[in-house]
């Protein structure tokens, strides 16, 4: 999952560096629990102490978990889950039920959001498939 988060940063670095803050990953599958912040803003590390941010997983897990009534009730796959906040865009795309990454943009940032969210699905997809996305 780790290897993911970072591709994900790599793909929202292109399209959002100055309005990103944050790019983690969540892994809370039986053999392990794993969070982790892969880049983390100087700004949002002044805003928030070490267990805010951590707690931000917690979220984002409950927010996957429940993908999949949201997908049943829409007769849709969910894509991904955005809480607007008055700085901040806080975004979850689950990959399954208990595993995800979770994003930070600045909420008046300068970026198209249909875009980051169809480079991320790239990103993940050819990280599946083993692509070798710098090419």
């Amino acid at each position: 999952m780790k290897h993911m988060a970072l591709t994900v940063y790599g793909a929202l670095s292109a399209k959002a560096d100055e309005s990103l803050h944050a790019v983690g990953y969540f892994d809370h599958t039986e053999s392990r629990e794993e969070r982790e912040y892969v880049y983390c803003s100087q700004e949002l590390r002044e805003r928030y102490d070490e267990e805010s941010l951590l707690e931000t997983f917690e979220h984002a897990f409950i927010d996957s978990f429940s993908a999949v009534n949201y997908e049943s009730l829409h007769a849709s796959e969910l894509h991904a889950v955005t809480r607007v906040y008055d700085k901040t865009v806080n975004t979850v795309v689950p990959l399954s039920d208990d595993c995800g990454v979770v994003f930070v943009l600045e909420r008046d940032g300068v970026y198209e959001y249909g875009e980051i969210i169809d480079s991320i699905e790239t990103a993940v997809a050819d990280e599946r498939l083993g692509v070798d996305i710098s090419e």
